[in-house]
C-alpha cells in the first residue's frame, strides 16, 4: 500500500490488533512506522531523514523530475511560468550556522 502524497513511502498494512498488558500491539512482520520515518521535510527537498541518510535521494529527486516532465509534456497549459522541477535538496543545512566571521578551526595548545 502506497501514500498517495508521496508514493515512495509504503506501509505495511496491520492485521490484527492485541491487547497485552495494557499496551495496543500491532503485529507485523515490518517494524512499526515512526512519524518521523513517514514525514516529508521541507527543508531536506520534501524527503524523509531516512530518505536523505540512506542516499535514496537522488533516486527519488529524478523519479519526481520524471513525472514532472511527463506532466508537462502531456499538458504544457497547466504550467504558466515554466516546466516545473523538483525540490532539489541543499548542499549544507544548518541548525544553528555559525556567523561567517567566525574562524571555524580550534588551536590546539601545547
Amino acid at each position: 500500500m502506497t501514500t498517495s502524497r508521496a508514493p515512495h513511502l509504503s506501509c505495511t498494512p496491520k492485521p490484527s490488533h492485541s491487547r497485552v498488558d495494557g499496551h495496543d500491539l500491532m503485529f507485523s512482520p515490518s517494524p512499526p512506522n515512526r512519524p518521523q520515518e513517514n514525514r516529508l521535510h521541507s527543508g531536506i527537498a520534501l524527503m524523509t531523514p531516512a530518505d536523505v541518510h540512506y542516499g535514496r535521494a537522488p533516486t527519488i529527486t529524478s523519479a519526481r523530475s520524471t513525472v514532472l516532465d511527463h506532466a508537462y509534456d502531456r499538458h504544457p497549459q497547466r504550467f504558466v511560468r515554466h516546466a516545473p522541477v523538483p525540490p532539489q535538496l541543499a548542499d549544507t543545512t544548518w541548525i544553528n550556522r555559525p556567523p561567517d566571521d567566525t574562524d571555524h578551526t580550534q588551536e590546539t595548545a601545547h
